[in-house]
C-alpha cells in the first residue's frame, strides 16, 4: 500500500498529480470526493478525498498499462489492462487489494479497449479484433466477478487494419437498460450499435472522420442526453492540430459536422451539462454550449487523454505524468 498526501487547493481550476510517474487513461469517478483510475506502468489508484491522498497499488506488475476502468461505488471496482497479458481485476475493499478475475490467454492478438455497465451487475467488454477477425466481446452478469466470451454470432468481423483505440477507454458507450455502440479506427472508421446487449448489431461508416491509417479514426463515443444523437471524436494522433476529421456527429441517421469544430484530434467527449460538451486531447480541451454545434477553447493543457464528469457541472480531466485538472464550476 502507497498512500501520497497531496496540498489542499481552492483554485477554481485545480491542478494536482496522484504522486507516480503514470500515464493516466482510465478514469471514473463515483462522486465528488471518490475517483479512479488507471494508468501506465500498471497504476490503479483511488481517492476518498477528491485528490488530497490516494490508495495506489500495482497488482499486475509494472509493465502493463491500464485504459478500462469502472467503479461501481466506493469501495468497487473493475479494470483492464489493454495489451498483453490480456487480463481484469476486481477490488473490493478499496483499491487495497486486487484480485484477476479474467484471462484471455488463447489468442495472442487480445488487446481490451474499453469496460462498461448497464447496471450493477450487468457489463461488456470490447476489444481489437482476435485471430479470427472478429472483435473481443466479454460480457457479466455479477459484476465483472467473472466474465464470459460472447460467441462468434455476436462477435462483429472486423476489416484487416481495422482495430479500436484505447486512449482514453472511451471507445464504448452503453445506454439504457441494452444499448451500446464502440467506435473504430484505422483502416476503416465505423460505429457499431446494438440494442441487445451485444446479440445483433447495426453497422455504419462514419465518412467525416478521417481514416485509412493506424493512426487515425473514431477515439471516443457518447450518446446526447438530449436528442440521442452520437457525438464522436478521433482524428490522427500523429497530426494532432489538422484541422479537419476530428469530429463527427450522426443525429436521426444523417452525419453532420459542427461549423465550428473542435481545435483539432480528440481522444475523449463527455457530456457534461444538458447541452454542454467537452473534447480533451493531449494539444488542449474545447468546449460546446449548444449540443456540439460550435466548440471554442476551454484550455491549452497538454497531456490531458480523459475527462469525466464532476458533480452537476463540474469536469475531470487526467493524463500524462498522473496530473489532474479539476473544474468545480465549467464556464
Amino acid at each position: 500500500m502507497l498512500l501520497i498526501g497531496l496540498p489542499t487547493l481552492v483554485c477554481a481550476q485545480d491542478s494536482l498529480r496522484v504522486g507516480v510517474a503514470t500515464n493516466i487513461r482510465a478514469l471514473s469517478v463515483v462522486d465528488s470526493q471518490h475517483w479512479w483510475f488507471g494508468g501506465s506502468s500498471g497504476w490503479l489508484g483511488r481517492t476518498a478525498d477528491a485528490g488530497k491522498s490516494w490508495e495506489l497499488q500495482q497488482p499486475a506488475g509494472t509493465q502493463v498499462d491500464f485504459r478500462s476502468l469502472h467503479a461501481f461505488n466506493a469501495r468497487e471496482a473493475v479494470a483492464a489492462i489493454a495489451g498483453l497479458p490480456a487480463a481484469i481485476y476486481r477490488t473490493e475493499d478499496g483499491g487495497k487489494q486486487w484480485r484477476l478475475v479474467h484471462e484471455v490467454q488463447d489468442d495472442s492478438l487480445a488487446f481490451m479497449d474499453a469496460i462498461g455497465f448497464w447496471n450493477e451487475k450487468e457489463g461488456l467488454l470490447f476489444g481489437d479484433p482476435l485471430a479470427d477477425g472478429r472483435m473481443l466481446l466479454l460480457g457479466t452478469s455479477d459484476g465483472g466477478r467473472s466474465w464470459h466470451a460472447l460467441p462468434d454470432s455476436s462477435r462483429p468481423v472486423m476489416q484487416l487494419g481495422e482495430a479500436a483505440f484505447a486512449a482514453s477507454g472511451t471507445a464504448m458507450h452503453l445506454v439504457g437498460d441494452s444499448t451500446v455502440a464502440i467506435v473504430s479506427g484505422g483502416s476503416r472508421s465505423r460505429l457499431f450499435v446494438s440494442h441487445n446487449r451485444g446479440r445483433s448489431w447495426e453497422v455504419v461508416d462514419i465518412p467525416l472522420l478521417q481514416a485509412g491509417a493506424s493512426s487515425q479514426g473514431a477515439f471516443s463515443i457518447s450518446q446526447s442526453h438530449t436528442d440521442g444523437s452520437w457525438m464522436v471524436v478521433g482524428g490522427d494522433y500523429l497530426h494532432e492540430e489538422q484541422a479537419a476529421g476530428h469530429i463527427a456527429i450522426l443525429t436521426a441517421g444523417d452525419w453532420w459536422v459542427p461549423q465550428q469544430p473542435t481545435r483539432g484530434y480528440r481522444e475523449c467527449v463527455v457530456q457534461v451539462g444538458v447541452t454542454r460538451w467537452i473534447a480533451t486531447g493531449p494539444s488542449g480541451s474545447d468546449i460546446s454550449g449548444d449540443d456540439g454545434q460550435s466548440w471554442q477553447r476551454l484550455n491549452d493543457s497538454s497531456g490531458m487523454h480523459v475527462a469525466k464528469r464532476l458533480g452537476y457541472s463540474g469536469l475531470l480531466q487526467a493524463g500524462k505524468g498522473g496530473r489532474l485538472l479539476i473544474y468545480r464550476q465549467l464556464p
